[in-house]
């Protein structure tokens, strides 16, 4: 028996003899990252390196805003890193001194008023500064922070944060193994001549206080200054790498593929909803003449057949219709007793490709690479699923590890601190540490569901 094939799909669609073939077009697993455009003759900003003794940071000078554009292209990614930064300043900055109790144990008591340091504070605008700290050592693992002397030279007036990104050292002088300057533009890719480029007076990266207080003894008139806050890991001279640079070539590249593919499925995949099959007879029963070119041309069967799929449709498709009875009519075989010419209306599994999990495995491996290289763990995103992704105590545990694990980077984003005591001469003894909130309590012991402590 030959059958006609209808299929709807919110559209009329007719194949003689069979479904239609739909193939979905390859789709390119290499993802292209496109590089911050260039104004600038690159002949002429090596030019221009060589004149100053610039040090790039990567090869083309650009590493560490390619690193962010790359990663930000992962919505987890830079929820990870939004999160980290948010840990890391914690409420923010709070003075202090550590006293000996009778038990022999260490107590922090913080500093509520300290005149001069309340000064520098606003003048400084501290807690935004303090913030654009965490976010550079967290994007970028440097820091460039700018001191500011008083006409007489003999206070630290005030600190600025220069943005990392804009921020690149002067080559090693070949006698005492020092970067002397640090060059600051907001473009890197805009550059024509070497006035375009700041040029900051950097202090010694070992003993600064010292490089500082020497440099004003011996008359000097500058009274800005580079504040050189860096760890110099491995072989790392000029710039330190983030750990999560690893993952740039790697897992990001499979992380932004996978939605290229869905998107692919879903633009290419037809959706249908019912597969309906009218047998052949059914139209020479209707129509005697059906076969006849010249009563029924092509032209009008095919409206006889779309205007059957407009009605079949609104019968199927409208809410009014819900639970609606199906009557049709069909034959036997003489022969066999078997049904034969009859309707059927099939439901079609739509989106089997969509919805069977095809690249979701592969998707949440390549998160959970992304997120691990960060160093933020997945409870506390809620990005990948799983049963212990909403536990509380799964989170609070997680946050308390993430917060004990950045007392090295805090360490390192309050350094300024130190040096600006010291040449200030503030109270030896005098601290700075960031407050945490303290979720190790129950609500019954702690009511607010929080604690400040440094």
């Amino acid at each position: 028996m030959v059958s006609d094939t209808f299929i709807y799909s919110g559209k009329n669609v007719f194949e003689l003899n069979g479904i239609p073939d739909f193939t979905l077009p390859a789709v390119k697993s290499k993802v292209k990252i496109p590089e911050p455009s260039r104004t600038t003759d690159p002949k002429i900003i090596l030019s221009i390196f060589s004149q100053l003794d610039i040090a790039p940071w990567g090869d083309d000078n650009l590493s560490p805003t390619q690193a962010r554009a790359k990663l930000l292209k992962v919505a987890l990614a830079a929820r990870a890193m939004k999160l980290r930064i948010r840990t890391h300043f914690g409420k923010g900055l709070l003075l202090y001194k550590e006293v000996l109790t009778t038990s022999e144990k260490i107590q922090k008591v913080p500093v509520l008023a300290h005149a001069e340091f309340e000064e520098f504070a606003k003048r400084s605008n501290l807690s935004i500064t303090q913030a654009r700290f965490c976010s550079d050592w967290e994007w970028y693992s440097n820091i460039f922070c700018e001191i500011i002397l008083s006409e007489d030279a003999k206070k630290i007036t005030r600190i600025n944060r220069l943005p990392a990104e804009f921020c690149r050292w002067q080559k090693l002088n070949p006698i005492n193994l020092k970067s002397e300057f640090v060059y600051f533009t907001a473009d890197w890719t805009r550059i024509n001549t070497p006035d375009d480029v700041q040029k900051i007076r950097a202090l010694d990266w070992d003993n600064p206080i010292e490089d500082l207080r020497n440099y004003i003894k011996r008359g000097g008139k500058l009274r800005k200054f580079i504040l050189p806050i860096k760890m110099e890991e491995m072989d790392a001279i000029y710039y330190d790498t983030p750990y999560w640079t690893s993952i740039l070539d790697t897992y990001v590249p499979i992380a932004l593929t996978i939605p290229k593919v869905k998107q692919a499925l879903l633009k290419n995949q037809m959706v249908l909803k019912f597969h309906i099959k009218i047998p052949f007879n059914y139209w020479l029963t209707k129509y005697p003449n059906w076969n006849n070119p010249t009563d029924f041309p092509d032209e009008k069967k095919s409206k006889i057949i779309n205007d059957t799929l407009d009605e079949m449709s609104k019968f199927l498709s409208d809410v009014e219709n819900t639970g609606k009875s199906f009557i049709s009519h069909y034959g036997t075989d003489p022969l066999t007793g078997k049904i034969s010419d009859e309707w059927k209306i099939e439901p079609i599994d739509n989106n089997r490709m969509i919805k069977d999990g095809s690249y979701v495995v592969d998707a949440k491996a390549a998160k959970e690479e992304i997120i691990s290289a960060i160093g933020v763990d997945n409870t506390l995103l809620g990005g990948l699923g799983g049963s212990e992704t909403g536990s509380g105590s799964n989170k609070r545990e997680a946050f308390n590890i993430l917060q004990a694990e950045l007392s090295m980077d805090r360490m390192i984003t309050t350094k300024w601190f130190d040096y600006v005591k010291d040449y200030n001469n503030w109270d030896a003894d005098l601290k700075i540490g960031y407050r945490n909130i303290d979720t190790s309590e129950t609500l019954n012991e702690n009511p607010t569901g929080s604690k400040e402590t440094l």
